[in-house]
């Protein structure tokens, strides 16, 4: 009994010591209105991933805007940075899983040829013509060579002339100078030729009549100066990004298609009508419905 006695109060003893505290538990916050936020290339997002990482739809139809207008893809983080529907504190909490360099080639080689490769050049030549594969073996590196397209693409499938040539902002000053004497291309733009990144016309003369731009199909914008491409963004943008009807005349003023100039000209012609809105917002409404009762028919099928 003494033996079991002194078992017993040795272990109760050791038991009734001070333990060593749990380490504090530290839990690690993800960006606000984010979640399970991994690494990502913000030139590869849909606007429903910008979305999933916190922004509002117009947040994001501002950021693709901005991306369209440096040339179709975003360089670096410090220019994503200036891009002012993302706030200080927004992207800071982004800026650690952002795929980008800090900076861009472009400020960090200002004078300096690209990956310092020699261009070479066997006599005059078309750009217009040039594919992505062409402009690598010429001695732009492969992301040179697919943004030179890009920029080709904006300018609305041709480079026009040396001079907007020479504003593409992936071929440095020197390079240029190697390739202006073998361009084969005017000089100067041509004066009917529209500074902006959708490239219609700036002669195109139309004779505007009041409109509901919710009324216009495809070809009804065709009818105010615009391209095939340019009427279907529209239509596009219109029923995707704003859910089937312009609510207000700034709603328009945001397609990127239509440019400032564009939209002035418009402006006063455009017509919005309320009885419009609704329907289609009870049509839309009614179609969720149906779709949401073939759900429930199947599923009790089933």
């Amino acid at each position: 009994m003494v033996i079991l006695l002194t078992i017993l109060l040795i272990f109760q003893q050791y038991t009734s010591r001070n333990k060593e505290p749990f380490p504090e538990i530290k839990f690690i916050a993800t960006p606000s209105g984010t979640t399970n936020l991994t690494d990502f290339d913000p030139n590869i997002l849909s606007p429903a991933q910008w979305q999933m990482l916190g922004f509002s739809e117009k947040q994001v139809s501002t950021i693709l805007k901005y991306k369209d207008i440096v040339g179709g893809s975003f360089t670096s983080k410090e220019q994503l940075k200036k891009c002012y529907a993302i706030s200080d504190e927004k992207f800071e909490d982004l800026k650690p899983f952002i795929m980008l360099p800090e900076v861009s080639e472009k400020n960090t080689a200002k004078n300096v040829s690209f990956d310092k490769k020699e261009i070479r050049i066997s006599g005059k030549f078309n750009p217009d013509v040039k594919t992505a594969r062409d402009w690598t073996q010429m001695g732009f590196s492969e992301k040179q060579s697919e943004a030179i397209i890009k920029y080709k693409n904006y300018l609305g499938g041709s480079f026009i002339s040396k001079e907007k040539f020479k504003e593409c902002f992936i071929i440095s000053s020197e390079n240029y100078n190697k390739l202006e004497p073998y361009l084969v291309l005017p000089a100067k733009t041509p004066e009917n030729f529209k500074t902006f990144r959708t490239g219609y016309p700036e002669k195109i003369k139309v004779q505007y009549r009041t409109f509901d731009p919710n009324r216009l199909d495809i070809k009804g914008w065709m009818t105010l100066g615009f391209s095939e491409k340019q009427a279907q963004t529209i239509v596009n943008y219109r029923d995707r990004n704003l859910k089937g009807s312009f609510k207000a005349i700034a709603d328009i003023q945001e397609c990127f298609v239509i440019s400032a100039d564009k939209f002035q000209e418009m402006k006063p012609f455009i017509k919005i009508s309320p009885e419009i809105i609704k329907k289609k917002r009870s049509n839309r409404k009614k179609r969720i419905f149906q779709k949401q009762i073939s759900i429930a028919l199947l599923s009790s099928s089933l």
